[in-house]
């Protein structure tokens, strides 16, 4: 349906005459028809004979000042068409006036007359009638030449009620004119909310200002710290690290990573890092095309695991003199994450455990003993630290606090200890001995933890976050350094950056002669429990009896496809944890926080048999 007027109107327009508009009325289905003409004396201008370079009109409304300042002409030289206007509030603009008035018709003109030269059109529209795109479709001419074709307001600003602009430069006159032809009209009629002409803006010319050689200062952050003015670091897993390089303004970046990493932006947060080396490229590229490369250089360290031996006969006596501890394998705990080691103390551990218990056995080599602070100051004293996360958190709860969360500080004659920094006395069940080496050289503790205590029930093959800590004071009230085995010097508050504890085969008491290790879906984990990528990716853990060929797929859980993280691929007989999910699609773009579904598909190449495990994992962000 067209928009029409409810009787024909005839305009004549002259200038410095009297516009009349005569109504005709016809009484249709009358038997006799009656003629009224009703004449109206108003003086309107309807055309400007000036000549000007700058011409601004409103469309079908009254004269209008823009938020720019600049002033739109009542509605004039037009022939044809009808005016119309609304109240609603027209958006993608800061001036919904102009646009609430409007000239329609099919078809209408505007004509300017205009000194010799070249000159910017400027069309403004916007759909003040019709609800959907396809309703007005038109075609507008510049001096007899087509600049829109097919023209659809509504599809071209995508809503009723929604301004557009279309701009033509170079308009050349004809005969000192510039003619604006509105239709014909394909489907209802052809409009214009405000028309402006404007003398062609000059062609900038560029003057190039002669550009130094552009130099990239690295600088990076790690777990939110300080900015550091360096292109190298190494960081446990778990860590944060951003990237941002100088300048901070100006020019252009392109990244290239690990894994095809890519990105536009300057600064980068929360790359994705790999234990080991990971190299990270920067090109800047200054505003004379001149570039500038940097490269970064990220080591992360990888967690360690300890396997924990299986426990026969054990006597918490601080003496590990069983066969099981001769045969259990031992850690160091070597790196100093904290103070200093002028007299190179130095330690190690070993782990075992059997259905009641964990058994952690701690070697010291100190001859600087010292323990006068009691309670849950003893970290000042010759102490060992156990940390434990049964829930494998990483670091993405509050340490110690959540479910799982256990921290032991035993003094180095386990005259003082401290639960979790806070609580000054043991759990029950909890046992610990230990005893001076020979010349006061050091010291063995070993310590008994109930696995009532932790909350879990053991399964071979289970992880744990684990990590063991010794402190040392050469002798004073107050500890001098720190060595740990895994993580750093913040475990008492993070267990982002703990290592590992596996349980390893241990048959119980009354196993079979020959004992078989974890069935597939025994051994299938993920951890952590819900992930958060940006701390660390999913790690996806299981045991194979026979080499077999191995599928792991993420799907969501309306069974839609994610990501492939291996298609058939040979694996050994035996425990694997060196699968991730990284929390990203096939197309390498992160997913959404959700439920998803990890689906482990196993082809046992001995047997030829097929196993479809599922598990359900949170991905949290």
């Amino acid at each position: 349906m067209k928009k029409s007027a409810s009787a024909p109107v005839i305009l004549i327009k002259s200038l410095n005459v009297l516009l009349y508009t005569l109504i005709i009325a016809c009484a249709a289905n009358a038997a006799t028809a009656t003629l009224t003409i009703t004449a109206t004396a108003t003086i309107t201008p309807t055309y400007n004979i000036a000549v000007s370079s700058v011409w601004r009109v409103n469309a079908g409304g009254a004269a209008y000042p823009d938020s720019w300042g600049n002033t739109w002409a009542a509605d004039t030289n037009y022939s044809g068409g009808y005016g119309h206007s609304v109240t609603v509030t027209v958006a993608n603009t800061a001036d919904s006036p102009l646009y609430q008035f409007e000239r329609y018709g099919n078809p209408f003109t505007y004509t300017f007359n205009v000194p010799p030269g070249s000159y910017q059109v400027t069309l403004k529209f916007a759909e003040l009638y019709w609800e959907a795109a396809g309703d007005r479709i038109f075609d507008v001419f510049i001096n007899s030449t087509r600049v829109l074709d097919d023209f659809d307001i509504y599809n071209e600003a995508g809503s009723a009620f929604r301004a557009v602009s279309k701009t033509f430069d170079n308009i050349s006159p004809a005969a000192g004119q510039i003619s604006i032809q509105f239709g014909p009209a394909v489907i209802d009629n052809a409009q214009v909310c405000a028309v402006q002409i404007n003398p062609m803006p000059p062609t900038p010319t560029c003057t190039r200002t002669p550009c130094a050689t552009p130099q990239i200062i690295p600088y990076l952050q790690v777990n939110g710290g300080t900015w550091q003015q360096t292109d190298t670091v190494t960081v446990n897993q778990g860590s944060v690290v951003n990237l941002g390089p100088q300048p901070l303004t100006g020019g252009t970046w392109s990244w290239t990573g690990p894994s095809g990493f890519t990105s536009l932006s300057r600064e980068l947060s929360a790359i994705p890092l790999t234990p080991g080396l990971n190299t990270f490229a920067a090109v800047y590229t200054d505003d004379c095309g001149s570039q500038a490369d940097q490269n970064y250089y990220i080591t992360m360290s990888a967690s360690l695991t300890a396997t924990a031996g299986c426990a026969r006969g054990i006597t918490i006596d601080g003496l590990m003199n069983e066969s099981s501890w001769a045969s259990a394998q031992e850690y160091q705990v070597s790196e100093l994450c904290l103070g200093t080691n002028p007299n190179n103390i130095s330690g190690s551990f070993k782990t075992l455990w059997d259905n009641d218990n964990l058994y952690v056995g701690v070697d010291v080599n100190d001859s600087y003993l010292n323990a006068t602070q009691v309670a849950c100051a003893n970290y000042n004293d010759s102490a060992v630290e156990i940390y434990l996360d049964m829930a494998n958190d990483r670091g993405t709860q509050p340490y110690p606090g959540s479910v799982g969360d256990f921290h032991f500080m035993i003094s180095y004659d386990c005259l003082q200890f401290c639960l979790n920094a806070t609580v000054a006395l043991p759990p029950g069940g909890l046992q610990y001995k230990s005893t001076l080496k020979a010349g006061s050289a050091g010291y063995i503790m070993e310590v008994l933890i109930p696995w009532s205590t932790l909350g879990v029930v053991p399964v071979t093959g289970s992880f744990y976050q684990f990590d063991v800590q010794i402190d040392f004071n050469n002798g004073t009230t107050e500890r001098v350094g720190q060595l740990v085995w895994n993580g750093d010097e913040n475990n008492w508050e993070s267990s982002a950056n703990l290592g590992d504890i596996m349980l390893g085969f241990c048959p119980s008491p009354t196993a079979t002669a020959t004992p078989v290790p974890p069935a597939l879906k025994e051994s299938f984990h993920i951890f952590p429990n819900p992930v958060d990528p940006k701390q660390s990716p999913a790690s996806i853990s299981y045991h194979l009896k026979n080499d077999s060929e191995v599928s792991i797929k993420i799907f969501t859980v309306t069974g839609k496809h994610v990501k492939t993280v291996l298609d058939k691929t040979v694996k050994s007989a035996g425990r694997h944890s060196e699968d991730e999910w990284d929390g990203t699609n096939d197309n390498k773009i992160e997913v959404l926080s959700g439920v998803y579904l990890c689906v482990l598909e196993v082809k046992d190449k001995s047997t030829g048999v097929t196993a479809k495990l599922v598990k359900k994992m949170a991905v949290l962000r």
